[in-house]
C-alpha cells in the first residue's frame, strides 16, 4: 500500500462517522506497508477513538505486520505490549491479547502477560491471557509461567493437558 493511499485512507477516516471508521479498516491488512502499520497503530493507541475502530486497527496492524517482516512484527508486538500496560478497557485489552497470541515466537511477552492471569482480572482477560501463554508454550518463559498455574482451580487441569499435549 503506497503512502498516497494511506494518506487518502487517513483523510477519509478522519471525516468518517464512528460506524464507518471500523468498516474503513476492515480487511485493510491484506495490502500491508510500513505507512499502513503506522496509521493503524496510531488509531489503536488513541483512547479517544471509537472502540470498534480501535479493535479493527489492532487486528489489522497485527496481521499486516506478520505479512511484512520481522522488524514490523517486533514493532507491532511492542505497541501491543504497551497497550497491555496502559489499556483500561477490558474489551480492547481482550483484542490486544488475541493479537499477541498470533505471535507465538515473540520474546518478552509471557512475563508481561502473566499478571493478567490473576483472579482480580475479568474472566475474559484471564482467558485471553491464557491463550497468549498457551500459544507461546514452546518458549521456556511461558512454559514456566504455565506450570506455576497447574494448581489453579479454573485453568490448572486444562493447562496440564496442554503441557502434556493432550488438549
Amino acid at each position: 500500500m503506497t503512502k498516497d493511499f494511506v494518506d487518502a485512507l487517513a483523510a477519509r477516516y478522519v471525516q468518517a462517522g464512528d460506524e464507518q471508521k471500523a468498516s474503513l479498516l476492515f480487511g485493510i491488512e491484506a495490502n500491508p506497508s510500513v505507512e499502513l502499520i503506522d496509521f493503524l497503530l496510531s488509531v489503536a493507541g488513541n483512547r479517544s477513538e471509537y472502540d470498534l475502530a480501535r479493535i479493527e486497527a489492532i487486528k489489522a496492524a497485527a496481521l499486516a505486520a506478520r505479512l511484512l517482516d520481522i522488524f514490523q512484527a517486533q514493532r507491532v508486538v511492542g505497541a501491543l505490549l504497551k497497550l497491555v500496560d496502559e489499556e483500561s478497557d477490558d474489551e480492547i485489552l481482550s483484542y490486544v491479547l488475541q493479537a499477541l497470541a498470533w505471535y507465538p515466537e515473540a520474546s518478552g511477552v509471557a512475563s508481561r502477560i502473566a499478571p493478567l492471569l490473576g483472579e482480580e482480572n475479568d474472566t475474559s482477560i484471564r482467558d485471553a491471557a491464557l491463550a497468549v501463554l498457551l500459544a507461546q508454550k514452546a518458549q521456556p518463559e511461558a512454559h514456566r509461567i504455565l506450570e506455576s498455574y497447574l494448581d489453579d482451580p479454573e485453568f490448572g487441569a486444562y493447562i496440564g493437558a496442554e503441557l502434556q499435549g493432550n488438549a
